[in-house]
């Protein structure tokens, strides 16, 4: 009896591995914190070396991820796009040019450099410019999407040729004293009435009026209600001819590509500054890529077949951003993610693509700078998912959910930094 409780003293000792131990340190941390106990909170935190689970709390149990659903739009943009990523495509017939969009959105995006190749291929060439968006089959605003958010930049209409980020930018010009727009013409679509109020705006379709106190700064950048033909204007109206929008089927096999831009940039942008257009547009541009088809509908079901299932990943998806409350993930599926690109990318690659603490993207002003993570937020909804390098080297992955709060987003983040900072430093 005795040699039978010696071995099994020494069966725990080995079987409680110190992987095990820290964990359950985590785990006393995120139980004890009354933050967390205020909300439908899940954590899990894996060794990326070992494959081991330190902590799983609540990792099994779906959620509403916002913004961490970016995540998987950059893994399944990463298995269908090129690393130079497709502007148009195209086709002669006599003297017209046919082109269709395939959902590149960066086409006179200002945060990029512009892009000259599209600009002079449309604007210089020889042909009549006809537009064509038979293989766009999906709609501006996604399932789930809340009416509230419309009016912001954020919630930023799909289309097969984003142009100008799909939003109407605009700013006060103090010399002037009167609104002035990007694109000449928007000029029309912004009128003002001086009042002594709070400067607040409204929007009818593409119309924005503002009304209140004259600012010394403002800029703002507001959606506008995208149809072909309006964008075959502002398209025709930047490049000084005439641009016609038209029915002519889907892209024939023959139709020529132009490539420009760098998929990195995009990718970048989608996760650093949490760009909603971004991630809903590269889901079209998979999803174009896949079928010939620009809507999420049609590459979602092959994405969870070739992408997430060999993951083990079963979830509720419906959009490329997280805007909707459809979406429901597991941070186990968010902590399987960032596993299969840490190896499947060079981790040099995901930490210029990732938002760094300290550094950039969102999470520049509240986690040290050996924290690189996507967050998502909504009302009721803050999520945190990345990977870090320890103090002693080892690498880190990890996921946290939260869901069903009614306080501030601003209230977790300490909390959660406070967690990272100490699996920094101990393990």
């Amino acid at each position: 009896m005795r040699t039978f409780l010696i071995i099994f003293v020494v069966f725990l000792s080995v079987g409680c591995t110190r992987e095990m131990r820290f964990g359950r340190k985590i785990s006393h941390q995120f139980n004890e914190n009354p933050v967390f106990q205020q909300a439908f909170s899940g954590l899990v935190v894996k060794d990326a070396l070992t494959g081991k689970i330190m902590t799983n709390i609540n990792g099994d149990k779906y959620f509403t991820p916002a913004s961490n659903t970016k995540m998987v739009t950059l893994m399944t943009a990463m298995n269908y796009l090129p690393d130079t990523l497709t502007s148009i495509v195209y086709s002669s017939h006599g003297d017209s040019l046919l082109f269709w969009g395939v959902g590149n959105p960066v086409f006179l995006d200002d945060r990029l450099e512009w892009d000259s190749v599209t600009y002079r291929f449309l604007a210089e060439n020889k042909h009549d410019l006809y537009f064509c968006s038979d293989n766009f089959r999906t709609t501006g605003l996604g399932s789930g999407w809340a009416w509230d958010d419309v009016p912001y930049r954020y919630s930023a209409w799909r289309s097969p040729m984003p142009i100008y980020k799909n939003a109407i930018q605009f700013r006060y010009d103090s010399l002037a004293q009167k609104f002035v727009t990007t694109a000449r013409i928007f000029q029309n679509n912004i009128s003002y009435t001086a009042t002594n109020d709070k400067l607040s705006f409204s929007k009818e379709k593409n119309r924005i009026h503002l009304h209140g106190k004259s600012p010394n700064l403002y800029e703002r950048e507001v959606p506008f209600d995208y149809d072909d033909a309006f964008f075959a204007r502002i398209l025709g109206d930047t490049l000084h001819r005439r641009v016609v929008a038209t029915v002519c089927g889907l892209p024939p096999t023959t139709a020529q590509r132009l490539k420009t831009v760098v998929a990195d940039s995009v990718y970048a942008i989608m996760m650093q500054e949490s760009d909603n257009l971004m991630a809903e547009q590269l889901l079209l541009m998979a999803a174009y890529a896949k079928t010939g088809i620009l809507s999420e509908d049609s590459i979602i079901p092959y994405a969870k077949q070739e992408v997430l299932a060999p993951l083990g990943i079963e979830a509720r998806w419906v959009d490329g951003s997280g805007l909707s409350r459809y979406n429901k993930f597991r941070p186990m599926d968010m902590v399987a993610v960032v596993s299969y690109l840490m190896q499947s990318q060079p981790i040099s690659r995901l930490e210029t693509i990732f938002p760094q603490g300290e550094v950039k993207g969102s999470i520049k002003e509240w986690y040290p700078n050996y924290v690189f993570a996507k967050t998502g937020t909504m009302s009721g909804v803050h999520s945190l998912s990345g990977f870090m390098t320890t103090q002693k080297g080892k690498k880190v992955i990890f996921s946290f959910i939260h869901n069903n709060y009614l306080s501030s987003s601003k209230v977790y983040k300490p909390e959660m930094r406070k967690i990272l900072e100490w699996i920094w430093a101990k393990y």
